[in-house]
């Protein structure tokens, strides 16, 4: 959404090629089938509007004005959740910070955060295997977790080429649309686990 908004400068007639959008998100581009549930999931929310395309051809996507509201309202307040995002906030802790993944604010602090291709990998699988089995999800729902999880899965597949940055996006993407239908609690193991994995 948030590449959506910045390709379109949030203007509600703006027209971006879904190409485009992702590839300015630096996320690799779903399968067809993945793609369709995504963009219907999100024309769905009022997020997003597209003109659909017959065929292979790029559909063309224009952001809502609720996806202009949400994305502005995400930027403005990123300590917030939206109805459709994590918050976005940076914690601060005064404090040592001994033997944690957390840096202690300094004038010079670098931190990287490396996310094990082999744990994303497996998470994902777990995230299949738990949506593949409920019965209580719709099927827009059920095809955007599932796409989302099989582009993790691919980007994570291989360790030596798997991009940690990706990686970390794609599971933080999983985790937010797990949040989205994790109402009934089904999926709080995993997206505790996955903020784990990706925060």
């Amino acid at each position: 959404m948030r590449a959506l908004y910045e390709d379109t400068d949030g203007n509600e007639t703006a027209i971006a090629s879904a190409s485009e959008v992702f590839a300015l998100a630096g996320l690799p581009m779903p399968d067809r089938d993945a793609l369709r549930a995504l963009l219907k999931y999100l024309e769905g929310e009022y997020l997003i509007e597209v003109i659909w395309t017959m065929g292979p051809t790029d559909q063309h996507l224009m952001i809502g004005h609720y996806g202009v509201v949400e994305v502005e309202r995400l930027i403005s307040s990123p300590e917030e959740e939206t109805e459709h995002f994590p918050p976005l906030t940076q914690v601060t802790i005064y404090g040592d910070m001994i033997n944690s993944n957390v840096a202690a604010a300094s004038s010079n602090v670098n931190q990287t955060v490396n996310v094990s291709a082999q744990d994303a990998n497996a998470w994902a699988r777990e995230v299949t295997a738990a949506v593949t089995a409920d019965t209580n999800l719709s099927e827009n729902e059920r095809a955007v977790i599932l796409g989302n999880a099989e582009m993790l899965r691919e980007r994570s597949g291989d360790p030596a080429t798997s991009d940690p940055h990706r990686v970390k996006q794609l599971g933080n993407a999983v985790v937010a649309v797990l949040l989205g239908v994790a109402g009934t609690g089904t999926y709080d193991g995993l997206v505790q686990a996955g903020q784990a994995l990706f925060g």
